[in-house]
C-alpha cells in the first residue's frame, strides 16, 4: 500500500520531495492519505478503508460524518440542517435493517411506509391513515366519520378483530353503529379490550379513562413484547409525556417526564417522587419525597405568598428566613395554647408566647424575663441605662432593702429598712403642692426638713422643736428662734465679757469661748502711751493676737482697708503685708501720691522726691542720703521729668539717668533727649552691656552694643560663642552664628539641606568662612535678579578669574544660559528652547551640538516629534510605542468563543507606522462564517484603496480548494484582520471558522 503524505495541519505546504513522491505513489492501485484535501473527484475501485473513529465528512462544517467507532456505525448530521435519504429518480426504494434479510423500516416508490417487527409488517401508511397488522391497544378512539360495524361479533367496519373490544369509551362526530353482540359497537361504554388483528384505519384517535385503562401500551414492534413506554408529542415534538419501565431507555426506569419546547419540567420518580425544574431543565428546585413525605426547597429558592410575593419562606445557604415583604405585619398566631420559639434540636425553649398568659424569654434553656398582668418578673440581674418607675417598687424585699410607697398625689416616700432592726429607716418625701416638705430622719425621728420655699430647720434630740432656722426669704439665721429678724439673730444668752487687764481699764475681749479667760484674739482698752502702760490711761490701746484691722463700710456690707499684722507689718488693701508698708489694690493698682502744693512752678521745681538714707556714722561720709528719685519740672506748663541719682563711694548723691518730660531715657546726659535712649560717656566707650547669669557679669562676659571711645563705628559685640540674633514681630528674621555666617530667616548653616516641605525650609545662609551663598524658599520664588535698561549679562559666572558662563537676557522677554555659541536660548512666546551665541544674544542656526561620540543623554522623553534630516512635514518623526494587546478570533455570521491555549499580541508604533505581531493556538471556537482577529491596537489608515497586507502560518486550518496563499489584511478604519485567500485561478475568498487551530501573524499598517 502507498503512501500520500501531508502536513498535520491540513493545507500546509510540502517539500519539493514530499510532492515527488506522493506523485509516485499515486501510480500504485491504492494509496493511503493521511489529512490530504482533493478539489476532484477520487476513483477508488478496491475501496477506501478508514480506521475506528475516521471519518468521511461531506460540507464545509464537516456537517455530515460517516464512521464506525470499534462499536457501532454511525451516520451522523452534525450540522443544524436536516439528515435527508432520498432516491433521486423516484424509481427504487429505500430500506433499513438491522441485520441482513430483515427489514425494519421500508420506504417504497408509490409513497407507502412500512414498519416491521422481526421482519413482518406491523404498520403501513396509506393515502387515508395507517393499516396495522396485530394488536393496538388504547385507552379511548375518536373518529371524525361514521364507525359501522357489518360483520360479526368482533367486527368495526370493515376492519375484523380476532379478540374482545374493550374499552373505557368511545365517541365519534357521526353515527356509530353496528348490527352484532354485546361485543360490537352498538353502544359507548366497552368493558373488555379491543384486540385489533389486522389493520386499524382512523383519522384520530383519542384515549381517555381513570387508572391504568388510560394507559396506551406501545409494542416494540418486533417480539409484541409492552416495555411500557408512553411518548405523546406537540407538532414539531416541542413537548411531550414518556414512562420507562426497567426495560426502557435513557435510564429513566419508570418514571414520567413532563417537557415543554424540549425543555424537561416536571419529573415523576418511579417511588413517587416528584421534581420540579428550573428554566433549563437541568436542576431541581423544588421535589416532593414521597418516602419521608416532604418537600424541599433548594437554597435560595422562595414559597412565596401574596399577590405581590408579600410574605416570602426561604433559606438563603446559609441563613433560614421568614421575610414579610409587604407594607403589611408579619404575624404569628397560635390558636388555643402557647406559642414557642425553640432551638434547632427542640430541646432548649427560646421564647415562649402564652395564649393569655405570660410572654417568657429564655437565656440557656433557662427562663430570664416573664410578663406579669402588672409588669415584668426579671430573674437575675436588668442592666440598663436607666429606670423610671411610676408606683410602687421595692429593691429586695418588702421587708428588707429600699421600698419607693406613693403617699399621695405628686409625693413618694423612699424608705430603707431591715427587719431585724425595726427602727432603721429613712424618708425623703416631697410632694408637689405649696406645702411640699423634705425630710431627713432616723429611727423615725426628724432632724431635718425643708421646705419647698428653700426655708430650713434644724430639729431638736425628739424632732419636735426647730432650735436652728434659715430664713430663705429673708436670707437670716436664727439662733433659738424661727423668726429671725436680723442676719444673725439669737433668742437667749450671747456671753460678751469686758476683762479689766492690768495695762488700763475696761477691754473688750473677743475670745474662742468665755471659759478661756488666758486667751483672747482681739482686745480694746484704754492705753498709758507715754508711760509704757504704767500711769494713767492716755489713749486707746487695740491689742490682737493675729493682727488688727480697720475696715469700712454698712453695718451689711464692711471692706478691710488697713491692717497691722502680728509683726508690725502696715498693710493698705492686703490683709497680709510683707513689708514695714505694703499696698495693694485690685482695681487700678496701688497709688502712692506726691504732690507740691504751689500754685507757681518754675522750672528745674522739684514736684516730690523719694530719697534714700544711710545712718552708719562709723563710715564717714557713707552716711547721709544715698540716693533720690525726683520729680524735676522741665517748664512752666507741667513738664516734669524724673532724675534718678546715686551717690559713689564716699560721695554725694548725683544724676546718672534721667527720663524727660517726653519720656526720653538719657544715661549720662541730662538734656537735648531727642531719643527713646540716649547713652554718653565721656571717659569711656559708650555701651551698653547685656549678660545674664549664664554668660556671667565681667567686663569680657556678654554682649555690649555702643560707640567705641574716639572712634564714629558703631559696634555689635557678643563676647560669648553664641549668635548674634535680629527678631521682628517677635520672630527671629536674622542671625550670625558663633562661625561668622549671616543667616536671614533659618537658623541652618547650609537651609539647601531643608527637606520639610514647609515655611521652616526657608532661608539665606552667607558662610563667613568659604563665601557661598545658599538659598531656599517654600512655595515662593528663590532669588530675583533684575537687570534694567539694556539686554546684556544678568549674572556671570567666573572661574579663578575666568568667565566660564553667563546668564543674560535676549530681545527683552527671554533668557540665554551658556558661553560663547554653546548657548541656549529660552523663549516664552513660542514655547521653545534654541541655540544662540551668549557673546551677543544673536540665535545660532546649525553650530550647537547635543552630546558627542562618548558623551549622550540618556533618555529623551518628547510629547510631540522630532524632526530629521529636515524641517519639513516629512521629516518629522510625532510617535514611538511599544506594547502588547490581546488578539481574539471571531466568526462573522456568529462570533462565537474559544479555548486558548495560547494567545500574544505585541506592537511597534513609529510614526504612524505599525508593525503587529500575533500568536494565537484555539483548542475550540464556536464562530461560525469568516474568520477573523480582532483587538487591534490602532485603528488602520483609512483612504481609497487602504489596503495593509502582512504574513501567516497556519496550523489545522481548513482552506479553501485551490488556495496558493493567505493573507492578512488590515481593512481602512477598522479595528481587525481578515484573512484573504488567494485562490489558483480564481477570484480571492476568505478563510472560514474552523473548530480548531494556530495563527501566527506579522504585519506592518499605517494608523489613522
Amino acid at each position: 500500500m502507498s503512501t500520500i503524505t501531508t502536513r498535520s495541519g491540513k493545507g500546509s505546504p510540502l517539500t519539493n520531495n514530499e510532492v515527488d513522491n506522493n506523485f509516485t505513489n499515486l501510480n500504485t492501485d491504492k494509496a493511503e492519505l493521511s489529512g490530504a484535501t482533493f478539489t476532484g473527484e477520487i476513483v477508488a475501485n478496491g475501496g477506501i478503508a478508514l480506521g475506528d473513529n475516521d471519518k468521511a465528512t461531506f460540507g464545509a462544517g464537516d456537517d455530515l460524518q460517516i464512521y464506525h467507532d470499534g462499536t457501532n456505525s454511525y451516520i451522523d448530521n452534525a450540522g443544524s440542517g436536516s439528515l435527508i435519504i432520498q432516491d433521486t429518480d423516484g424509481t427504487g426504494d429505500i430500506f433499513i435493517r438491522p441485520k441482513s434479510g430483515q427489514t425494519a423500516i421500508a420506504a417504497y416508490n408509490d409513497n407507502t411506509v412500512q414498519l416491521a417487527h422481526s421482519g413482518d409488517v406491523k404498520l403501513s401508511t396509506t393515502s387515508t391513515g395507517i393499516d396495522v397488522t396485530g394488536r393496538a391497544v388504547v385507552d379511548g378512539l375518536t373518529s371524525s366519520a361514521s364507525i359501522v360495524g357489518t360483520s360479526n361479533s368482533n367486527s368495526l367496519g370493515g376492519t375484523t378483530f380476532t379478540s374482545a373490544i374493550s374499552t373505557v369509551g368511545l365517541s365519534s362526530t357521526a353515527a356509530i353503529s353496528s348490527t352484532s353482540n354485546s361485543n360490537s359497537l352498538g353502544g359507548t361504554n366497552f368493558t373488555s379490550n379491543i384486540n385489533v388483528t389486522g389493520t386499524a384505519t382512523m383519522d384520530g384517535l383519542t384515549v381517555s379513562g381513570s387508572g391504568t385503562s388510560a394507559i396506551v401500551n406501545i409494542s416494540n414492534g418486533i417480539d409484541n413484547t409492552p416495555n411500557r413506554q408512553l411518548a405523546i408529542s406537540e407538532t414539531g415534538g416541542s413537548g411531550f409525556i414518556y414512562q420507562l419501565d426497567s426495560t426502557g431507555a435513557s435510564g429513566l426506569f419508570g418514571q414520567l417526564a413532563f417537557a415543554t419546547n424540549g425543555t424537561e419540567r416536571i419529573r415523576i420518580g418511579s417511588g413517587g417522587d416528584v421534581s420540579f425544574y428550573e428554566d433549563t431543565g437541568t436542576t431541581p428546585k423544588m421535589v416532593w419525597s414521597a418516602s419521608n413525605e416532604d418537600l424541599n426547597f433548594a437554597d435560595s429558592v422562595k414559597a412565596t405568598f401574596g399577590a405581590g410575593d408579600d410574605l416570602q419562606i426561604y433559606h438563603d445557604g446559609t441563613n433560614s428566613i421568614i421575610y414579610e415583604g409587604g407594607t403589611g405585619d408579619l404575624q404569628l398566631r397560635g390558636n388555643g395554647g402557647s406559642t414557642t420559639i425553640m432551638n434547632g434540636g427542640g430541646t432548649e425553649t427560646l421564647a415562649n408566647f402564652g395564649n393569655n398568659g405570660a410572654v417568657t424569654l429564655y437565656h440557656d434553656n433557662a427562663e430570664k424575663l416573664s410578663t406579669t398582668s402588672t409588669g415584668i418578673d426579671v430573674t437575675g440581674t436588668a442592666t440598663m441605662d436607666g429606670l423610671t418607675v411610676d408606683g410602687d417598687s421595692n429593691l429586695g424585699s418588702t421587708t428588707k432593702g429600699v421600698q419607693f410607697t406613693t403617699l399621695g398625689t405628686g409625693s413618694y416616700k423612699m424608705v430603707g429598712g431591715n427587719s431585724a432592726v425595726s427602727s432603721a429607716s429613712f424618708t425623703i418625701d416631697a410632694k408637689a403642692i405649696d406645702t411640699a416638705v423634705l425630710h431627713l430622719a432616723t429611727d423615725g425621728v426628724n432632724h431635718l426638713s425643708i421646705a419647698q420655699n428653700g426655708d430650713v430647720s434644724f430639729y431638736e434630740d425628739t424632732g419636735t422643736t426647730p432650735k436652728f432656722f434659715w430664713d430663705a426669704s429673708a436670707e437670716s439665721l436664727g439662733i433659738g428662734t424661727s423668726s429671725p429678724s436680723y442676719p444673725l439673730h439669737v433668742a437667749g444668752e450671747v456671753g460678751i465679757e469686758l476683762y479689766n487687764g492690768t495695762g488700763g481699764g475696761n477691754v473688750l475681749n473677743l475670745r474662742p469661748s468665755l471659759g478661756d479667760a488666758n486667751k483672747y484674739n482681739m482686745s480694746i482698752s484704754s492705753y498709758d502711751h507715754s508711760g509704757g502702760g504704767v500711769g494713767p490711761a492716755d489713749g486707746i490701746s487695740i491689742n490682737a493676737f493675729d493682727g488688727v484691722s480697720i475696715a469700712t463700710g454698712s453695718s451689711t456690707a464692711r471692706q478691710e482697708r488697713l491692717r497691722i499684722g502680728a509683726s508690725g507689718n502696715v498693710g493698705i488693701g492686703t490683709d497680709s503685708p510683707d513689708t514695714l508698708l505694703h499696698l495693694s489694690d485690685t482695681a487700678g493698682g496701688a497709688v502712692i501720691r506726691l504732690e507740691r502744693n504751689d500754685t507757681t512752678i518754675a522750672s528745674t521745681d522739684v514736684y516730690g522726691e523719694i530719697q534714700f538714707e544711710g545712718q552708719d556714722a562709723s563710715a564717714g561720709s557713707a552716711a547721709g542720703i544715698r540716693g533720690k528719685i525726683l520729680g524735676v519740672a522741665e517748664g512752666v506748663t507741667g513738664e516734669m521729668a524724673l532724675a534718678f541719682q546715686t551717690a559713689g563711694s564716699y560721695g554725694s548723691s548725683t544724676e546718672r539717668m534721667r527720663i524727660d518730660s517726653s519720656g526720653n531715657v538719657g544715661i549720662g546726659i541730662s538734656s537735648g533727649l531727642t531719643y527713646p535712649l540716649t547713652v554718653k560717656s565721656d571717659a569711656n566707650n559708650s555701651y551698653v552691656h547685656f549678660v545674664n547669669s549664664t554668660t556671667g557679669s565681667a567686663f569680657s562676659d556678654g554682649s555690649q552694643i555702643g560707640v567705641p571711645s574716639g572712634s564714629t563705628d558703631f559696634l555689635i559685640n557678643n563676647r560669648e560663642s553664641g549668635n548674634v540674633r535680629v527678631f521682628t514681630s517677635n520672630l527671629e528674621r536674622m542671625r550670625i552664628d558663633s562661625s561668622g555666617n549671616l543667616l536671614v530667616g533659618t537658623t541652618d548653616a547650609n537651609p539647601t539641606n531643608n527637606n520639610t516641605n514647609s515655611a521652616a525650609d526657608s532661608g539665606i545662609a552667607f558662610s563667613g568662612g568659604q563665601g557661598w551663598i545658599a538659598n531656599a524658599t517654600y512655595d515662593e520664588t528663590t532669588a530675583y535678579f533684575n537687570r534694567t535698561g539694556t539686554d546684556g549679562t544678568i549674572i556671570d559666572l567666573i572661574k579663578s578669574g575666568t568667565p566660564v558662563g553667563s546668564i543674560r537676557s535676549i530681545a527683552g522677554d527671554s533668557i540665554g544660559i551658556g558661553t560663547g555659541d554653546a548657548g541656549l536660548r529660552f523663549v516664552p512666546w513660542s514655547n521653545r528652547i534654541q541655540p544662540v551665541d551668549m557673546d551677543n544674544g544673536l540665535n545660532s542656526d546649525g553650530l550647537t551640538g547635543l552630546g558627542d561620540t562618548n558623551k549622550r543623554f540618556k533618555d529623551l522623553y518628547l510629547s510631540n516629534g522630532v524632526y530629521l534630516g529636515g524641517t519639513g512635514a516629512a521629516n518629522k518623526l510625532d510617535d514611538y510605542e511599544e506594547g502588547t494587546f490581546t488578539p481574539t478570533v471571531y466568526g462573522t455570521a456568529t462570533a462565537g468563543t474559544a479555548n486558548y491555549a495560547q494567545r500574544v499580541g505585541t506592537y511597534t508604533k513609529v510614526g504612524n507606522l505599525v508593525y503587529l505581531q500575533a500568536y494565537v493556538i484555539f483548542s475550540s471556537f464556536t464562530g461560525t462564517s469568516e474568520m477573523r482577529i480582532s483587538g487591534l491596537p490602532f485603528t488602520p489608515e483609512g483612504g481609497s484603496y487602504e489596503n495593509h497586507m502582512g504574513s501567516i502560518i497556519l496550523h489545522n486550518i481548513a482552506l479553501p480548494a485551490g488556495t496558493v496563499q493567505v493573507t492578512p489584511r488590515a481593512l481602512d478604519g477598522q479595528t481587525f484582520l481578515d484573512l484573504r485567500v488567494t485562490v489558483d485561478n480564481a477570484g480571492s475568498t476568505f478563510v472560514s471558522c474552523d473548530a480548531a487551530g494556530e495563527l501566527l501573524i506579522s504585519i506592518t499598517y499605517r494608523s489613522a
